[in-house]
């Protein structure tokens, strides 16, 4: 019997990008052929336990105002463009 029970019926859904490693996401999806459901629902279904079985999570997140997300920056990382050059402290920009 699949530890993780079929979808109910279906609810609003966004999209995110997900990436994972290419034998975890075979095991993902043939589980999911196993379950009789898509991998988003297995996804969902281990996040939601995952944030009700962690206290520390849970006492954080309802010490969080209402109604606000925390988002990460999407900005690309920026290169240093000072390098040592033989032992300076300053170079040319590259």
């Amino acid at each position: 019997m699949p530890l993780i029970k079929r979808p109910p019926e279906p609810t609003k859904k966004q999209t995110i990008p997900v990436r994972l490693e290419e034998p975890l996401l075979e095991t993902l999806k043939q589980y999911a052929i196993y379950v009789g459901c898509d991998t988003s629902w297995i996804i969902a279904q281990r996040l939601e336990q995952l944030f009700d079985e962690d206290g520390e999570f849970k006492k954080w997140h309802d010490s969080q105002p209402q109604g606000t997300t925390a988002t990460r920056s999407r900005r690309k990382p920026q290169l240093n463009t000072m390098l040592p050059v033989n032992g300076a402290a300053q170079a040319e920009a590259l």
